[in-house]
């Protein structure tokens, strides 16, 4: 099974846990293909955590067209400055900036701390 490969990473949940407890909103923009996307949402209480999971599955659009970024700021209902987002694709961290995002490129899990 695909999805047993994949492992929870204790400081990440902590980072999440941390900013919903301080009002910060948490999202997923993905473009994951469908069975995996539920296999990680059930195995790992992805709903429970994160406020919004944006796939491109389910929008028919993906990253990085700015379609499915504009869909994430309606979700979220903020602006895209309000808004600070990590990729692992240079290109579709190129996308979000030109619309004005504050984002970066993921490398590893030391990105966020």
């Amino acid at each position: 099974m695909l999805i047993a490969s994949y492992q929870e990473n204790p400081r990440i949940l902590d980072l999440i846990q941390e900013l919903k407890s301080k009002g910060i909103k948490t999202a997923v923009c993905t473009n994951n293909f469908k069975d995996r996307l539920q296999g990680l949402v059930e195995e790992f209480n992805l709903n429970d955590r994160f406020d919004i999971i944006i796939s491109s599955y389910e929008e028919g659009i993906t990253k990085p067209d700015e379609r499915i970024f504009r869909r994430l700021v309606e979700s979220l209902n903020l602006k895209p400055e309000e808004i600070l987002i990590s990729d692992d694709r240079e290109v579709n961290i190129d996308m979000l900036k030109q619309i004005g995002f504050e984002a970066f490129l993921f490398t590893n899990l030391d990105d966020f701390f």
